[in-house]
């Protein structure tokens, strides 16, 4: 197998400005460069990036020190040696030393994300590969920037100013957390003192200014040279003034960004919000970022993130293979197996001279270590000159993924970049192509500027039209925020577009209904995929900074473009509603300001503004006081003891009831404090709660209070007091049961008062061994229930003078007992010995029990050979175990192999019909055979794995999706259970993800080796 380079994450900052990565129109890649004859020497250098492969081979050759660098793509070379991320199964200490005693110059390291960075000797790619827990070294592509004295003009726009003057709040108390590319590179001066979480700066021109706090929490700087955090951090300040401000750089790569989150979160911050995306983020699942941030809103901190710069040039289509006649299976592409992008392979775009484009290429798929396995297909990236394959190809990405013979899974991942530096208009032609694995998969294309604004470029209309959101933005929890020019609200939507409307800048990214096929281990979703809907909310972009970008207005001070200015607009009217209510909830907080929003665009939610632009007057005036009214008891609230011991009691009580409104949301009960003595003995979310650890012989007074969600408690909770038993006498309550099997319950009773021993009035003897009669029945239940009423007459002609006669006639006025002579019933007979018939019957009056009737006992039997229908009746029977492989046969007589009619060997539970024409079965290791066809599945929509199931009870009809393939998938459409051919309407065998239709006519369904099956229509 020849080498397939790989190209993965590159940073992206959300902003204005574009600055190109290192490559960019570089000279144009030849078709020679699709092979590598290192690999072939080598199988584990599949996991080495070609740009670090050819980069080694330039230096073996002598190349000169900028060819070399500029071939390995990475964001920087330092003595030569580039920059990179490695990537394993497992990171730990033996393995960091492993990789540093080969030269490796570390600059961070994530064992929870099994991820490195830093600068390495390309001589030792090679000891580096052979590492095995080592699962990709790729380049770490660096990141592009697109985006007092002074006021964020947002402040009117959206009413901030208002709002603070209105409800008294300026964000005091609630801290923004920012992340992006550095914070202080720019501002000489500056002091940097502290460590930790207690590490602050001081003294930049913008804090001395008065256009930041003057001192910031800087957890980390980062490398990055434009300081974009402390543009995002002033836009803020503006906004929420006394908010204090917390900066952690978005790096080194995706670990580092997903570590800096969680940071910052650490270190106090109570809104959190960021401009940057990593190119190799998962388009289908959620990345490691996505659940660093989702993780936060768990945690109750909002999260909001730049939705992008990208417009609305994005692919999302299914896989039609152009000419579905041919496989190709070179690496140089034929064309053959190029997408078909309406009625040809290529999707146009134009550039003028000097504009660039990036095209990033997913599909869904597992991406590799530590978000699953990696991905079974194989799909490529190529661009061309010209609509034909034949043509020169200006740019390709074919990395390995898991169907390329000899390697490992991969991302699902391809990216290519390019520039126009012909001197003229050009067209290229991009191409999609299926490498091997799956065909039935859909794919996006998600696309990017880098020369100027992705609006610049002319993409094919009709092909790219679709959303262009991804990564962490897409997080069920993280506030997607588009853009609008702060002057388009000024004028009355008199600026951008078609007069009167309010439109978002041109540039801000498409949204829409997100699918995400695969959970964060790579694994489908069941009944999936999932969508989110993005982007949440609108705020406004363009505004002053003392120092970000230029001057675009004319008013002396630089305006800051982009959703990278939109997000820090809205993370700041989210930190004024938290001072105002600091009970809020991420959802509450974002649900306020949706319903709160100027309706934009067009009408409803739409896919370019979310639910409209925000209105911070609207959105703090909807925000409710905190919630300070704890939860109420009913009239009549009790709580009662029971199970009383020598060291514990169980406790049970009224439910309360809170209905106190919390944005968007209602408040509940929460929690029960349960108090012994005034002192918390546990908290519940139950009605009851058995404590223990109690002292014998002891009173306490009980008492419960309710919680609600933000933790307001009631006082006046209801009590009770009860007494801890004294501790059993050496042997216990009675001589004659120590060592009896029955002597704890026989404890039992006596503690609760239903027995008091055989022998009075010593009792010191319980008589275990001796019949109970059935007078001293009632006097058991009678106590046990606690019965008082007598219903004032003599029942029975036969208990006069009986010590029990009390007993009796309770239990006769409870309906428990009916006498013992029917059906006369004039005696009770208290002297005769209780049979185990009657102890039921008087246990189910009792307890008010229906009486049950069971269904008739099913036709069963186990491993052997029987005969048919002597020994076995015909029928249909399921087994209950196939662990050691089962195998069973229908015969039609006893000579041997010859009169086998249908035999099958499984390691999954199966059904067979056993025919009235059948001379036998038999069966080996099948457990047991039970014509009991109770459903194994909740219901027929439900997921299910391996064996066989009835079509209709347990498998609707319709069509499903397995989840794995890996060890081979077979599955057959049954019109029968007999074993025989004739019964299987269709199947397949496979190592492919499969899709299979069930029809309401099937009988059966049954599949091995294919994981869990899951409905999709």
């Amino acid at each position: 197998m020849e080498s397939r380079w790989r190209l993965f994450a590159v940073l992206l900052l959300l902003g204005a400005l574009l600055v190109p990565v290192a490559g960019a129109g570089a000279e144009v890649p030849q078709p020679v460069e699709f092979t590598n004859p290192e690999v072939a020497q080598d199988p584990d250098l599949t996991k080495v990036s070609n740009h670090l492969l050819r980069a080694q081979r330039l230096q073996r050759e002598g190349a000169s020190a900028d060819a070399i660098a500029d071939a390995s793509a990475s964001s920087d070379v330092l003595a030569g040696q580039p920059l990179v991320e490695l990537r394993f199964d497992e990171l730990t200490a033996a393995t960091i030393s492993r990789v540093e005693a080969l030269g490796f110059r570390t600059i961070g390291e994530y064992p929870q994300y099994g991820v490195m960075y830093g600068y390495v000797d390309l001589e030792v790619l090679d000891d580096l590969a052979a590492i095995e827990d080592l699962a990709i070294i790729q380049p770490e592509y660096g990141y592009e920037l697109m985006p007092g004295d002074t006021t964020s003009q947002a402040d009117v726009s959206i009413n901030v100013d208002d709002a603070r003057s209105a409800f008294g709040v300026d964000g005091s108390g609630i801290e923004v957390g920012v992340l992006s590319d550095s914070f202080i590179t720019t501002f000489p001066g500056a002091s940097v003192s502290g460590s930790g979480c207690d590490t602050f700066v001081t003294g930049m021109a913008n804090q001395l200014s008065g256009d930041l706090p003057a001192s910031v929490r800087l957890i980390d700087n980062g490398d990055g040279t434009t300081d974009e955090g402390a543009a995002m951090a002033e836009l803020v300040h503006d906004l929420a003034p006394g908010s204090p401000l917390a900066f952690h750089t978005a790096g080194p790569g995706i670990a580092g960004f997903a570590e800096g989150i969680l940071e910052l979160a650490d270190c106090g911050a109570d809104v959190i919000v960021d401009d940057v995306i990593y190119f190799a983020e998962p388009m289908f699942q959620d990345g490691l970022i996505a659940q660093a941030a989702q993780q936060v809103v768990d945690a109750g901190i909002p999260y909001y993130s730049s939705l992008g710069n990208y417009a609305t040039y994005g692919v999302f289509e299914n896989y039609v293979d152009a000419n579905p006649a041919v496989d190709d299976t070179e690496l140089t592409p034929t064309g053959d197996d190029l997408h078909d992008f309406g009625g040809d392979g290529f999707a146009e775009v134009t550039l003028e001279n000097g504009e660039g484009f990036r095209a990033v290429l997913q599909w869904p798929e597992p991406h590799d270590a530590p978000l699953g396995p990696g991905s079974a297909t194989n799909m490529d990236l190529y661009l061309f000159d010209a609509p034909t394959a034949a043509g020169t190809v200006l740019e390709f990405s074919v990395n390995f993924q898991g169907c390329s013979e000899g390697t490992r899974g991969g991302d699902p991942f391809e990216i290519i970049s390019y520039q126009n530096t012909t001197g003229s208009a050009q067209t290229v032609y991009l191409g999609v192509e299926h490498y091997c694995g799956s065909e039935a998969l859909p794919f996006r294309i998600a696309t990017f500027g880098f020369t100027n604004s992705i609006t610049a470029v002319d993409f094919e209309s009709g092909v790219f039209n679709d959303f262009q959101a991804y990564g962490h933005a897409v997080a069920e929890g993280a506030a997607g925020v588009a853009a609008i020019y702060y002057q388009e609200i000024d004028s009355g939507g008199n600026t951008d577009g078609a007069p009167g409307v309010f439109d978002v800048e041109a540039f801000s990214s498409l949204g829409g209904d997100i699918p995400i096929y695969l959970d964060e281990t790579g694994q489908l979703i069941p009944g999936g995929p999932v969508t989110r809907f993005k982007p949440e909310i609108t705020a406004p972009d363009g505004t002053n900074t003392t120092f970000f970008t230029s001057d675009s207005d004319g008013d002396g001070f630089p305006n800051f473009f982009g959703t990278s200015a939109a997000a820090p607009h809205a993370a700041a009217v989210a930190a004024l509603m938290r001072q105002r209510n600091s009970q809020l909830t991420p959802a509450g907080i974002l649900g306020i300001l949706q319903a709160t929003s100027l309706d934009i665009e067009t009408p409803g939610q739409d896919t370019r503004s979310g639910a409209g632009l925000i209105d911070a007057f609207f959105a703090l005036d909807a925000t409710p006081l905190p919630d300070t009214t704890p939860p109420s008891w009913p009239g009549g609230a009790s709580l009662s003891v029971g199970s009383i011991a020598a060291d514990g009691a169980t406790l049970s009580w009224s439910p309360a009831t809170d209905s106190a409104l919390q944005g968007s949301e209602t408040a509940a009960v929460a929690s029960y404090k349960v108090y012994l003595n005034g002192s918390v003995a546990g908290t519940t979310a139950s009605t009851s709660l058995a404590v223990t650890g109690l002292s014998p012989g002891t009173t306490y007074a009980a008492k419960v209070e309710a919680v609600d969600d933000v933790g307001n408690e009631t006082s006046n909770g209801p009590s009770a007091t009860f007494t801890t038993l004294n501790p059993l006498p050496p042997g216990g309550s009675f001589t004659d049961d120590n060592g009896n099997v029955h002597e704890g319950n026989i404890e039992a009773i006596a503690f609760a008062g239903i027995t008091r021993g055989c022998n009075p009035p010593i009792n010191d003897k319980y008589c275990p061994d001796k019949n109970v009669t059935r007078g001293q029945m009632a006097a058991f239940l009678v106590r046990a229930l606690g019965l008082t009423d007598d219903g004032g007459g003599n029942n029975f002609v036969d208990d006069d003078g009986s010590t029990f006669e009390s007993d009796i006639a309770k239990l006769a006025a409870a309906g428990i007992t009916l006498g013992c002579n029917p059906p006369t019933n004039d005696r009770f007979c208290p002297d005769n010995a209780v049979k185990r018939s009657q102890m039921a019957s008087f246990l189910a009056r009792a307890l008010n029990l229906s009486p049950i009737v069971p269904p008739p006992p099913s036709q069963s039997f186990g491993d052997g050979l029987w005969i048919v229908p002597d020994e076995v009746t015909p029928g249909t029977y399921r087994n209950s175990d196939s662990s050691q492989f089962c195998r069973w046969k229908r015969l039609s007589g006893f000579g041997g192999d010859e009169d086998v009619i249908a035999e099958w060997l499984t390691q999954e539970i199966a059904i067979v019909t056993i025919a009235a024409t059948d001379a036998g079965f038999s069966s080996e290791d099948c457990g047991t055979w039970s014509t009991d066809l109770t459903p194994r599945t909740p219901s027929p929509t439900s997921n299910f794995g391996g064996g066989a199931f009835l079509v209709g009870t347990e498998v609707a009809a319709g069509t499903w999706r397995n989840s794995n393939s890996s060890e081979g998938c077979y599955w057959e459409r049954l019109s029968g259970f007999s074993g025989e051919l004739s019964d299987i309407i269709a199947n397949s065998f496979t190592f492919d993800i499969q899709t299979v239709t069930v029809m309401a006519g099937d009988v059966g369904f049954s599949s091995a080796g294919c994981g869990t099956w899951s409905k999709i229509g």
